[in-house]
């Protein structure tokens, strides 16, 4: 045999992805750690310092857990501009054109070959 040395190439698998944490990627799973710390810091603040019942503080502290994972929802396995574009979408009705939209679509104009003929 021989005398080689062993030929060591350096991997960047850790470095190439962030993980995963119950199927959600850690990035995005870090916003439902801390939405739960902010919803028990709510509850807690509730019902010690203003005497909300249980029941109900329980209901306005899960609203920051609720927002998260809806936010979630629209950022998982999505590409980056997603969320960005998803909220134009909604707000302009999906039509980014900047045309005056009184004009109906299905009619032909005034000047058509129709007229001339």
């Amino acid at each position: 045999m021989r005398d080689e040395t062993l030929r060591v190439t350096r991997t960047n698998s850790a470095e190439e992805t962030a993980g995963h944490v119950l199927g959600i990627s850690t990035p995005h799973f870090i916003w439902i750690i801390a939405s739960l710390v902010l919803g028990l810091l709510l509850f807690v603040g509730l019902v010690k310092r203003f005497g909300i019942d249980p029941g109900p503080a329980a209901l306005l502290a899960a609203i920051p857990t609720g927002v998260a994972a809806t936010f979630l929802i629209f950022r998982q396995n999505r590409p980056p501009g997603y969320v960005g574009d998803r909220l134009d979408t909604w707000l302009t009705g999906g039509d980014a054109s900047p045309l005056n939209h009184s004009i109906p679509h299905n009619h032909a104009p005034k000047n058509s070959a129709r007229r001339l003929l």
